[in-house]
């Protein structure tokens, strides 16, 4: 985990300031106490460029204040707590922020630097963790708590839940064996891995855990999983989050188009595992197989579809301003899709450097949120950059009635993905159905979890 690494125990602080900019002036302090290399005035310079460019709170009470800066030799975090909570200025969330994490690191180093912020952001969007957060009474308790987001042991120590667990995995083991899968894959929360440590099973066997928000290059957990996988999996059924996670671990090269995986999962945000799912990938998910194939052809960056499914499955349960909203982004191609665009309104992504606009920075992510509100499409180029939104698909739809019962916003998906190498995702405002096109098919359909 990024914050056991960059992370240390005076970098972990109570706040004392009243103000943003004070906290984050604090923050800066407490920064370059610890790197003497730092040069405050230019950090707080950097800092506040930043946040003039994008407020950089990521969920309520909590903000992300980054920058790079020119001639610092890798990454630092301060993490600060204010008990009493300080107004950060949001236009998208007026709550005042209580924990701000800031991340400082290498100019030169960009794409990391991108790649930390995620990953810390998806520490601090756990469930419930602000509200422990905000039970420490100083610094010491804090970086306690912080490192140990990530608990050792089952949030439940019922014996009925530990025995089922553990006979559900050994079965999935036994039939793992007997059917020569590829990989058993654990759909479930990181901690189901204390299950693994006691369970018989053959040593060359590949486990992989799939679980929300999980950097895919974090650490092995103490050599239990293989790899890790991140899916969106909010208010989906275990179904459905087995088609993403098939999807996601084939562009990643952790399962193969050939191979036979079982699936092990329970209810969402479980802690009881109930379900042995045999995956025969090659029988069973062929349109899958092929828009893998298509993705790792095309100049899209896996880690960025992840990010627009995790962003428009968000969308689907959250909606904005309390209703339902539904969005289309294109994803890929830019050259081809920029001829079949124009803007419905003034580009709000206009002008700003490509670092400043990237879909994986997890302070866009309210932005992107807000400005679905708007007509039109998300552009987005397969790195994350976004181009642009608010922007209008122009092209003739086919007259042989193929697109007939699709509203405007699906039409313009198959029709920009048939026309073009771009991945179209749909996001319906009536159902809340998220939807991938690909060469005008629908691929993929993530809908709300009934169970």
């Amino acid at each position: 985990m990024p914050l056991v690494t960059y992370l240390k125990p005076e970098t972990a602080v109570l706040l004392h300031s009243q103000t943003r900019e004070a906290v984050l002036e604090e923050l800066i302090q407490v920064v370059c106490r610890t790197q003497p290399g730092l040069d405050p005035e230019t950090v707080s310079a950097e800092v506040a460029h930043r946040e003039g460019e994008l407020n950089t709170c990521i969920s309520p009470g909590i903000a992300l204040p980054h920058a790079r800066i020119a001639g610092m030799d890798g990454f630092a975090v301060a993490v600060g707590l204010s008990p009493t909570g300080v107004a950060w200025g949001s236009e998208q969330n007026d709550d005042p922020v209580h924990i701000v994490a800031m991340v400082l690191g290498d100019e030169n180093r960009a794409d990391e630097h991108i790649r930390i912020l995620g990953q810390i952001a998806s520490v601090f969007t756990q469930q419930d963790l602000l509200e422990r957060l905000k039970q420490c009474t100083d610094g010491a308790s804090l970086y306690r708590q912080l490192i140990e987001t990530e608990p050792s042991r089952p949030a439940s120590d019922d014996a009925r839940t530990d025995a089922q667990n553990r006979a559900i995995l050994q079965q999935a083991s036994q039939l793992a064996d007997k059917l020569s899968a590829g990989a058993v894959i654990v759909l479930g929360p990181r901690h189901i891995g204390r299950y693994l440590r006691v369970l018989d099973r053959p040593a060359d066997q590949s486990w992989l855990l799939a679980a929300p928000a999980t950097p895919r290059d974090r650490p092995r957990e103490d050599g239990v999983f293989d790899a890790m996988i991140s899916i969106p999996s909010r208010g989906l059924s275990g179904r459905q989050r087995v088609n993403v996670v098939v999807l996601i671990g084939l562009l990643n090269g952790l399962i193969r188009g050939d191979d036979v995986a079982i699936c092990v999962y329970g209810r969402e945000e479980a802690q009881l595992l109930d379900t042995v799912h045999v995956v025969d990938l090659r029988h069973q998910f062929e349109e899958l197989l092929l828009l893998s194939h298509e993705i790792r052809d095309s100049d899209i960056a896996p880690e960025v579809l992840y990010r627009v499914l995790q962003l428009a499955n968000d969308l689907a349960i959250e909606g904005r301003e309390g209703h339902p909203v539904g969005t289309l982004f294109t994803l890929g191609d830019y050259q081809q899709v920029a001829q079949y665009t124009h803007q419905i309104v003034i580009n709000p992504f206009r002008g700003y450097a490509a670092e400043e606009k990237n879909i994986l920075d997890p302070s866009l992510a309210e932005t992107i949120k807000e400005f679905s509100l708007l007509d039109g499409a998300f552009v987005v180029c397969g790195d994350g950059e976004v181009m642009a939104a608010g922007a209008c698909v122009q092209m003739q739809f086919p007259a042989d009635g193929s697109m007939s019962g699709l509203g405007t916003r699906h039409a313009a998906g198959v029709a920009i993905s048939a026309a073009t190498q771009a991945l179209a995702i749909v996001l319906s405002q009536s159902t809340g159905t998220v939807s991938v096109y690909k060469s005008g098919r629908r691929i993929l359909a993530l809908s709300r979890s009934r169970e």
